[in-house]
């Protein structure tokens, strides 16, 4: 089992590929979940409510933070000196 911070960081991770990785995975599961809702709808709802786990919960803070990770790739690395 995960530890909380452990599961916290990996799902927080700065690393703009992994958010956007995530992200597809969570539009793959919500559009598998949309075409199967006619036919079996308990089935399509219970993938479109999966599909907020690999995104963290809420579409508009996913989009957040890639925005953010994607700043942090164009900011110049602030070293001390």
């Amino acid at each position: 089992m995960f530890a909380t911070s452990d599961f916290l960081a990996r799902l927080t991770s700065p690393s703009l590929t992994a958010r956007l990785l995530r992200g597809a995975a969570g539009i793959g599961l919500f559009a598998a979940g949309f075409g199967l809702a006619s036919e079996r709808p308990y089935l399509g709802l219970a993938l479109m409510l999966l599909a907020l786990v690999p995104v963290g919960g809420c579409p508009a803070c996913w989009l957040g933070g890639v925005i953010g990770a994607a700043c942090e790739l164009k900011r110049p690395s602030q070293r001390p000196e």
